[in-house]
């Protein structure tokens, strides 16, 4: 009977340990994993934020020439899309270093349940806040038309018209060739690269999300596990006091 008691103790034991083992290694990969993108989504959403905001800085430091007679830019320019770009890069970019922070932060207990959870939260508001500015710079609801406009421009699209002007043959009113402002084909270029950037991100944040859930499935699954061996342990011990 003393064999067959101590193979029912070591036998559940062992193998409650083994899951504990196989859980604690795919947590540790999981959290370089989730790391890496974290990286990966600071890393691009700054990119983002920095195009947009260079294609801002320039429509401020020329918008005021129409004031010497030499508008670079139409009335119905609409450049919320830029700054939506703009705040979403920003909002993205705190969001992910917040959590690489905490993350590397040295700590005497395990934190996988937090880290779980602040993944999950994470990656919801980096994918919302990617798809509503990606969104929004598409569509721009509500923009203001002034009389006699049906559109409106953006920096994008303006600068890249001005752009295209290079690979057609157009000439000015005075006769002489028509060439695109100075700095418009870098415009077009940054502001196109921030758009996609941002267009990247809600790939980004998905993954993210699937790391999230995986390590919530490992949580679960070893949560179950310890209730299942807690139960195993009660039971031999009632067993052990009435055999």
């Amino acid at each position: 009977m003393a064999s067959v008691t101590s193979s029912v103790t070591v036998s559940p034991a062992n193998d409650f340990d083994e899951q504990e083992s196989i859980y604690l290694a795919r947590s540790r990969i999981l959290h370089r994993i989730r790391l890496g993108i974290a990286g990966t989504i600071f890393v691009t959403a700054i990119a983002g934020f920095a195009c947009a905001t260079s294609t801002m800085r320039h429509y401020n430091d020329t918008q005021w020439y129409d004031l010497v007679g030499l508008p670079l830019w139409p009335l119905n320019l609409d450049t919320r899309g830029t700054s939506g770009l703009v705040a979403g890069g920003v909002l993205i970019s705190f969001q992910s270093l917040i959590y690489i922070i905490t993350a590397l932060l040295p700590s005497p207990r395990p934190r996988t349940h937090k880290l779980n959870i602040m993944a999950s939260a994470v990656a919801v508001s980096g994918l919302i806040t990617a798809t509503t500015c990606v969104a929004f710079a598409i569509h721009l609801p509500a923009s203001p038309h002034p009389t006699g406009f049906t559109t409106s421009e953006t920096i994008h699209s303006w600068s890249c018209k001005w752009q295209s002007i290079g690979s057609v043959n157009a000439t000015s009113l005075n006769g002489g060739p028509l060439s695109a402002p100075s700095g418009f084909s870098t415009i077009c270029k940054e502001s196109r690269a921030s758009f996609i950037l941002l267009s990247v991100l809600i790939g980004l944040e998905v993954i993210m999300g699937i790391s999230a859930v995986a390590g919530h499935l490992f949580e679960l699954s070893v949560v179950k596990k310890r209730k299942m061996y807690n139960m195993e342990a009660e039971q031999f011990a009632m067993a052990s006091k009435h055999p």
